[in-house]
């Protein structure tokens, strides 16, 4: 679950949410000097192209480094699927090919 909210809720929500504080800031300071809140900023002014391409680039960008930092999958590993031990579930897992059982491997 926290592979997926640092995966793709984050990088995704990040520029949306530094842009709604720059947002509400701008419009606090705008009624603090009086100004006029139609010149503030507002979503329906949101660089909503930006947003979405900053929020894009960090996503792949994550993918990327955990493709990079993931060494579960590596060569000379091999896969043990979850499985049913002493009446415990035991999560799948990767290990290294020499310290898994013939039986218990699925490649």
């Amino acid at each position: 679950m926290i592979r997926v909210f640092l995966l793709i809720l984050l990088p995704v929500l990040v520029p949306t949410i530094v842009y709604l504080i720059w947002m509400f800031r701008q419009r606090q300071k705008a009624k603090t000097e009086g100004l006029p809140l139609d010149q503030a900023p507002s979503l329906a002014t949101a660089p909503w192209p930006v947003l979405i391409a900053s929020s894009a680039l960090l996503l792949a960008g994550g993918i990327v480094i955990f493709l990079f930092i993931d060494d579960r999958a590596s060569p000379g590993r091999v896969y043990i699927p979850p499985m049913i031990e002493n009446g415990e579930i035991v999560p799948g897992r990767h290990v290294p090919a020499g310290e898994a059982e013939p039986d218990k491997v699925f490649d």
